[in-house]
């Protein structure tokens, strides 16, 4: 392996999980609960761990389909 091959293999591995979270609806329904919290006017209820949580688990509901098909 080369300097070059190295240096690809690290951007790769570096803005993998980037380029992965950007194909998903996992930032979306993070922003959208974070309004929702705003909205109602809790600042800290639920916390970031639950929505986040929450997000995964809807953006891995949400991909089902996608997920089946790879």
């Amino acid at each position: 392996m080369g300097v070059l091959d190295i240096l690809i293999m690290m951007v790769i591995i570096t803005l993998g999980p980037t380029i992965l979270l950007m194909m998903t609806s996992f930032t979306r329904i993070v922003i959208v609960l974070s309004f929702l919290r705003n909205a109602l006017g809790t600042q800290q209820t639920p916390p970031n761990q639950i929505v986040i949580g929450l997000a995964l688990f809807l953006s891995l509901f949400i991909m089902q389909p996608v997920l089946g098909e790879i």
